[in-house]
């Protein structure tokens, strides 16, 4: 199985010296959940090429998050940061848990799969630009999250591999810095972020093979990459069960990612309204 060796290393080092309990259910054993109806409009133009909102359809999201936690174990939807929204349910374990950190065993989708009928919120449909490309799955990492909370602000470091799903075997170092003020009866957040991913995972989502190669269409194999993010999201609540959001989301792309003809952008501007009912 080929699995970078400085990684594996921080991984087994790390569950050997550390030990048990998300956030506000202080390491208790009780199960708590909550699910969340979310009805949103997303402008989403997509980093991939041919994903591009037409319909209304496209514009216009119905989401069901769901929230659980239980003996350390929890699934959460990550729904609160705006680009979070793309792709991304989160398993995990709790490893520790006091007031000023938090260390978890994760599981997430860092980059979002295609294919040629399928990019971002334009599914099901033909794509004439990605025609003969292999599809590009939803591939989870599993690593290590390392949580560090400060006044009113949280900052987090996930060190992550393709392990289990052996797509491509790439790593991952996803950092967010995000800081929260109250307004009245608003919350507003700021955020920022850079991930870097190894070639292995750039190569697989953004790279061309030799038999996905056409004139329009080079042979391509990208290096090491990076994407940098911005973002700001409102929050208000409307009654005791419903709330408002609104977010915003700049992501700019390195060279090595957005040189591939799969892609149309190297910067992708995000905005979502929305409205949730929280059981």
């Amino acid at each position: 199985m080929k699995v970078p060796s400085i990684w594996a290393v921080l991984v087994l080092a790390t569950l050997l010296s550390i030990s048990a309990p998300v956030n506000a259910n202080n390491g208790n054993d009780e199960f708590n959940w909550n699910v969340t109806i979310e009805l949103g409009y997303i402008y989403n133009p997509t980093l991939i090429v041919g994903g591009e909102q037409s319909s209304f359809d496209d514009y216009t999201s119905v989401n069901v998050w769901l929230d659980l936690y239980y003996k350390g174990f929890f699934i959460q939807s990550n729904r609160y940061r705006t680009s979070g929204t793309f792709g991304a349910t989160e398993l995990g374990y709790e490893l520790h848990l006091d007031e000023d950190f938090e260390l978890n065993i994760i599981n997430k989708n860092y980059l979002a799969g295609f294919d040629q009928r399928n990019v971002g919120l334009v599914v099901d449909t033909y794509i004439e630009e990605l025609e003969g490309i292999k599809a590009r799955n939803f591939v989870p990492s599993q690593g290590i999250r390392y949580i560090r909370y400060l006044d009113e602000s949280v900052y987090w470091v996930d060190v992550a591999v393709d392990l289990v799903a052996g797509r491509h075997r790439g790593w991952v170092v996803d950092t967010f810095y995000t800081k929260t003020t109250e307004y009245r009866n608003v919350d507003l957040s700021f955020g920022a972020g850079l991930t870097v991913f190894s070639a292995d995972m750039t190569n697989y989502y953004f790279g061309v093979d030799q038999d996905e190669a056409r004139v329009n269409r080079p042979f391509y194999e990208p290096g090491v990459g990076y994407r940098a993010e911005l973002e700001a999201v409102m929050r208000y609540p409307l009654s005791q069960d419903w709330l408002f959001t609104a977010g915003a989301t700049l992501s700019h792309y390195s060279n090595s990612i957005s040189d591939s003809s799969l892609v149309a952008r190297n910067n992708v501007f995000r905005f979502k309204l929305s409205v949730s009912y929280v059981f």
